[in-house]
């Protein structure tokens, strides 16, 4: 069907093939500046232009700059593009690829905002040239075009190191790897480690988490050892004593250590040890009570000495004594009465401990026979009486018992003793009795009492001077 167009309207069309017939190219009219020409286009002035704005990537890790693309589809010679309200068109590159089709490319930054960031892209066309140049000759509806920016949801760490433990100040000293956990699940390593440390009682917090220090022994500490049970023939105790290990959290724990045949010549050591991280060592002594252990006979001869007295023996022998430290002293035991000839059980008690030996004694001695002895007369054995011519004035002749021991037996013998006014006088006399002991002769050295007699006749007598008047046989 043939079209029929007025002058005025194929003017129009002409003109705007002049326009957009150049492509992407835009061409500028020169500026008119008689206000009181006019075009004789007629002013559009309406919303019909729609952007749409490209898909965007998210951002890299820290990263802020953005480049905003898109395209706006929009009637009118100049395209003006605003973005969040500000007009970017002389920093935004700006195409025009069809008709009324104009690509945008504008580089910003989303600066320090994170997660969903939204830029409100806004545009409209302009005239270029003409009494309206400048002028708005179409819009667009405004749309927001989102970039999404990482962000850092949470902190976690990694390559937990304890490297040190001051026991004397329960602190720890540690090393990390910070670990960023990123909102697209993302966990980046910080390179350069953390180094800290921290007191055994607390716990250590950094960017929303905690680190726990390990509970090692901080210290140990031991009660006074209780000895018991002492074995003489092993030479050994039963210690027991409770050992507290002392924790780097605070708390403590306490155990009772039993340890059975504990040597007892030396000082017992008890190490104390834990392991794991900081591994710790603690040494502990105890001396065990020093007892008397037991005794032996020593091989010394013993050394016999004659008792003439009994016929006994007495003996000196030594003995070995041994103490559980290991210490030794000999002790000299003497012990009376032993039977000469034969054997003789012993028993030695020292501090608790009994052993028995036999000892043989040696025979008897031959006795020595002595030279004299001393011997005595029972005055009450005395009879007296007045001999010779002359009664009551004359000389006194008295019977007596003498008594003597040599070498522990008993002698008796029965003598007279005459006593003279002109010889010996009336009185008391030291008189020697030779007696005859295995075959020798022995001085028996004795004092004779002189009791005068009572009785005034001749050859009778009386009974020491006491009147009892005994006649000797």
């Amino acid at each position: 069907m043939l079209k029929v167009y007025s002058k005025k309207t194929i003017s129009t069309i002409l003109a705007s093939s002049l326009i957009f017939g150049l492509g992407t190219a835009v061409v500028n009219a020169a500026p008119n500046t008689n206000n009181s020409v006019t075009t004789g286009r007629t002013e559009q002035n309406v919303a019909t232009g729609v952007i749409s704005p490209d898909k965007l990537p998210a951002l890299a890790h820290g990263a802020t700059d953005v480049t905003l693309t898109g395209t706006v589809v929009i009637d009118g010679p100049q395209l003006v593009l605003l973005v969040n309200g500000q007009d970017v068109s002389s920093q935004a590159t700006l195409t025009k690829v069809a008709n009324k089709t104009w690509t945008y490319q504008y580089k910003t930054s989303v600066g320090n905002q994170t997660d969903d960031v939204t830029f409100n892209i806004d545009a409209y066309t302009i005239y270029t040239n003409g009494k309206p140049a400048g002028q708005t000759h179409t819009t667009a509806t405004a749309v927001g075009q989102i970039v999404h920016v990482p962000f850092v949801k949470s902190y976690d760490y990694t390559n937990l190191n304890w490297t040190d433990y001051d026991r004397s100040a329960n602190e720890f000293t540690f090393s990390y790897n910070l670990v960023k956990v990123w909102d697209d699940g993302v966990r980046e390593v910080v390179t350069d480690p953390v180094n800290s440390n921290i007191s055994g009682t607390e716990i250590y917090q950094n960017s929303g988490f905690e680190i726990k220090p390990p509970v090692v022994v901080q210290s140990f500490e031991a009660t006074e050892g209780t000895f018991s049970n002492y074995n003489r023939a092993n030479n050994t105790y039963d210690l027991t004593f409770d050992l507290t290990k002392k924790l780097s959290d605070g708390t403590s724990e306490t155990i009772t250590i039993s340890k059975p045949a504990v040597e007892a010549s030396h000082d017992y050591v008890y190490t104390a040890s834990s392991e794991g991280p900081f591994a710790y060592s603690q040494d502990f002594t105890f001396t065990p009570p020093t007892v008397f252990r037991d005794f032996t006979f020593s091989t010394d001869s013993p050394v016999w000495t004659y008792n003439a007295s009994n016929n006994t023996y007495s003996v000196s022998f030594a003995v070995n004594e041994t103490w559980s430290n290991g210490e030794t002293a000999t002790e000299i035991i003497t012990r009376d009465g032993l039977t000469p000839g034969i054997a003789n059980e012993v028993g030695i008690t020292i501090n608790g401990v009994t052993h028995t030996t036999s000892l043989t004694a040696p025979a008897a001695p031959a006795p020595i026979i002595p030279s004299s002895v001393t011997g005595t007369v029972d005055e009450n054995s005395i009879q007296s009486i007045w001999t010779g011519n002359d009664a009551n004035g004359g000389n006194v002749q008295e019977f007596y018992t003498l008594s003597y021991t040599i070498n522990g037996i008993i002698y008796t013998q029965s003598l007279k003793t005459n006593f003279t006014k002109t010889g010996t006088g009336l009185k008391d006399q030291n008189l020697t009795y030779n007696a005859s002991y295995k075959g020798q002769t022995v001085l028996v050295n004795y004092t004779l009492l002189y009791i005068q007699p009572v009785s005034i006749e001749d050859n009778t007598s009386t009974s020491g001077g006491n009147g009892n008047g005994n006649k000797s046989n």
